[in-house]
C-alpha cells in the first residue's frame, strides 16, 4: 500500500517545567510509597476539570509517582492544543503530609492561537496557490491539530491524483512566544512522476486478469491516480465473485531515482465459489385426478463462468398445479473488448387462467465502475387458460395475448460489496413503453421500477438497510391480469403469503437490523410496508407484516 507521510514540528512552543520542589517519591526501591489523597485543577474553562482528570494518571488512591506528574502535565497540554490553545501552561503542585500526596494543577489557558500564515516551499509542480485552496485553516482562523492534519493530507490527495504517490510532506509550526499566533511552514517532498507500467493480480485462481484489468480500467502509461485506483478496486470488490480487492504494493521498475518512473501496481484478489445452487422440493395433490405433483423451488447461478465474468442463471419453481416459473438468464460483459455488457433472458410464467412466454435481449453501458445506462427489448405471447379451469372461478378475467416493448434504466452502485455490503447506496430506475393487443385491439402500456437502497454501518457487526421502491403499469382501457403488479412473498411484502396483491400501482419500504456473521453470510430482523393501488379502482389497499 502506497503510504502518506508528514510530520509536524514545533520549533519554538513554550513549554512549562514541572514548577516547584516536586520530591521523589514512589520510585521503584523506595521502601515507603506514598498514596494519592486528592487531586486537584484550577483555572480550567476551556476543558471542563473532570475531562482532564479522567485523561490523568495520576488519581486519588493511586500510589505516586514523579514521572506521572510530568506525563500530566503533556496530557493537559496535548489536550488544549487539540482545542486551539497551543500557549496554555501548566504549573503542578505537589504536597506530601502523613505519607499521602496531595496534588493540584494550575492551568494558564491563555487565549486561542491563531495562525498567521503559510509558507510553501520544494512545490514546483503544485503551485501554492493550488495548495492553498486544499487547505481549510486559513490566516486568522484558530489552529486546530486535527484540521491541519486533515489539510495535509488532502495536499497529499492531490498529488496522488496528478501521478506523485511518493510525495512527503514535512510541515513545520512555529509558535512564538507571547504572541497568539503561529506561522506554518511546509516544506513537500514530491516524488517521481509514476506512471502505471502494468497491473499485476495475485490470488485469481480462476478469474482471467484481462478481465479484472478492465474493470480496474487502467492503461499502461496512465498515470498513477489514487482516486481512481480506489474507484478500481471498489469496482472489484463489487463483482459477485470476489470476496475483496485491495491495493498490496505500486512497485518501481528499474531506478527508484527516475523521474518519470514507471511501477507495476500488484493488487490482490480473494475469489469465492462463482456457482451457487440452493431450493428444495416436495409434492402436492393435483386439482383434479387426486395424482401427486411436484413442487418446490431449484435455482442454479453461474457468475463467472470460464473466468470471464459470464452469467448464467436458471430458475425453476412451482407452487402448485398452475402456479410456476422457469427462467434462464445469459450475460456477457465487456463485449468486444468495449464496456458493454449483452443480455438474454428467457422466461415462462404460469399462473391461474393463462401462460406467458417472454424473450428479452439487453444492451448496457457501463460508464463508469459505479454507474450504469441501457436499452432492452422485450416480446411476450400470453396464453388464454381459463377454459382450462374450473368454471366460475376466473370470472371476468382479461388478457392480452401478444405484447412487444421498449425498457430504459439506469443504475447508480455505490455498495462496498455485491452480496454482503456494509455501506452505500444502490439505486435503480427503469421506464418501459410497449403496445399490447387485447380484445384484438393494439393499445399503449407503459411502466416504471424504482428502487433505492442505503447501507448504513452501525458497527463492525451491525448493519442497518433501508429499502424505498414503487412500480406501476399503465395501459389504455384498463391494465390486463397478467401485466398486473404481484406483490408479496420473500422478495416484495415479506410477512405476505406469495402474490398476494394484484395491483397497478404499489410503493413500499423495508427496514433491516442485519447481524454480519461472515462475507456472505447474515442474521437480520425486518419490518416491511406499503401500499397497493387495485385495478377495482376502488382506492388504495394497505399491507403490513
Amino acid at each position: 500500500m502506497v503510504g502518506r507521510t508528514f510530520v509536524i514540528l514545533i520549533l519554538a512552543l513554550v513549554l512549562p517545567a514541572v514548577g516547584g520542589d516536586v520530591p521523589v517519591l514512589g520510585m521503584p526501591g523506595d521502601p515507603s510509597p506514598v498514596v494519592v489523597r486528592s487531586v486537584r485543577i484550577e483555572g480550567a474553562s476551556v476543558i471542563a476539570s473532570d475531562d482532564l482528570k479522567g485523561g490523568m494518571s495520576i488519581r486519588k488512591g493511586r500510589t505516586f509517582l514523579q514521572q506521572m506528574v510530568e506525563g500530566d502535565v503533556r496530557g493537559i497540554l496535548e489536550r488544549y492544543r487539540k482545542v486551539g490553545y497551543w500557549q496554555a501552561a501548566v504549573v503542578p503542585s505537589v504536597k506530601v503530609s502523613d505519607g499521602r500526596v496531595r496534588v493540584l494543577f494550575r492551568i494558564e489557558e491563555g487565549r486561542p492561537t491563531r495562525l498567521d500564515s503559510v509558507t510553501f516551499g520544494g512545490n514546483g509542480r503544485v503551485p501554492k496557490r493550488a495548495l492553498q485552496a486544499q487547505m481549510w485553516t486559513a490566516p486568522g482562523g484558530v489552529l486546530l491539530e486535527r484540521r491541519v492534519a486533515e489539510d495535509l493530507n488532502r495536499i497529499l490527495g492531490t498529488y496522488e491524483s496528478l501521478g506523485y504517490p511518493f510525495c512527503s510532506l514535512t510541515p513545520t509550526l512555529e509558535v512564538l512566544p507571547g504572541l497568539d499566533s503561529a506561522h506554518l511552514d511546509i516544506q513537500v517532498g514530491e516524488g517521481p512522476y509514476v506512471q502505471i507500467d502494468s497491473v499485476r493480480f495475485e490470488g485469481n485462481r480462476v478469474t482471467r486478469d484481462d478481465l479484472l484489468r478492465r474493470e480496474l480500467r487502467f492503461a499502461p502509461g496512465d498515470a498513477y491516480d489514487r482516486r481512481q485506483v480506489r474507484r478500481g478496486l471498489a469496482s472489484l470488490q463489487r463483482l459477485p465473485f470476489l470476496d475483496s480487492a485491495e491495493e498490496v504494493a505500486l512497485e518501481p521498475l528499474g531506478s527508484r531515482q527516475a523521474d518519470p518512473m514507471s511501477a507495476v501496481l500488484v493488487v490482490r484478489v480473494k475469489e469465492h465459489r462463482s456457482a451457487r445452487l440452493e431450493g428444495g422440493l416436495g409434492v402436492a395433490r393435483r386439482e383434479t385426478g387426486g395424482a401427486t405433483l411436484l413442487t418446490g423451488r431449484v435455482g442454479l447461478q453461474f457468475d463467472n463462468l470460464s473466468g470471464r465474468g459470464r452469467l448464467m442463471s436458471f430458475l425453476w419453481q412451482r407452487r402448485s398445479e398452475r402456479s410456476a416459473d422457469l427462467n434462464l438468464a445469459v450475460r456477457e460483459p465487456w463485449v468486444a473488448g468495449a464496456p458493454l455488457r449483452l443480455g438474454a433472458v428467457v422466461a415462462m410464467r404460469q399462473r391461474p387462467g393463462f401462460r406467458e412466454t417472454q424473450l428479452g435481449v439487453d444492451l448496457e453501458w457501463m460508464k463508469s465502475p459505479e454507474s450504469q445506462v441501457g436499452m432492452g427489448v422485450r416480446m411476450t405471447a400470453v396464453t388464454d387458460e381459463s377454459l382450462a379451469v374450473s368454471a366460475g372461478s376466473l370470472s371476468g378475467l382479461r388478457l392480452s395475448d401478444r405484447v412487444w416493448g421498449l425498457e430504459a434504466f439506469a443504475r447508480r452502485d455505490t455498495r462496498d460489496h455485491d452480496l454482503n455490503p456494509r455501506r452505500g447506496r444502490y439505486l435503480e430506475g427503469r421506464v418501459s413503453w410497449g403496445k399490447a393487443r387485447t380484445a384484438g385491439a393494439w393499445v399503449d402500456r407503459a411502466g416504471f421500477d424504482v428502487t433505492a437502497d442505503h447501507f448504513f454501518a452501525v458497527s463492525d457487526r451491525w448493519v442497518a438497510a433501508l429499502q424505498l421502491r414503487g412500480a406501476g403499469v399503465f395501459q389504455d382501457r384498463g391494465v390486463p391480469d397478467e401485466a398486473l403488479l404481484r406483490l408479496g412473498g420473500a422478495l416484495t411484502l415479506r410477512g405476505q403469503r406469495e402474490e398476494a396483491f394484484l395491483a397497478e400501482q404499489a410503493g413500499w419500504a423495508r427496514l433491516e437490523w442485519r447481524r454480519m456473521l461472515g462475507d456472505g453470510s447474515r442474521t437480520f430482523v425486518f419490518v416491511d410496508g406499503g401500499a397497493v393501488r387495485e385495478r377495482t379502482g376502488e382506492g388504495v389497499r394497505w399491507a403490513a407484516p
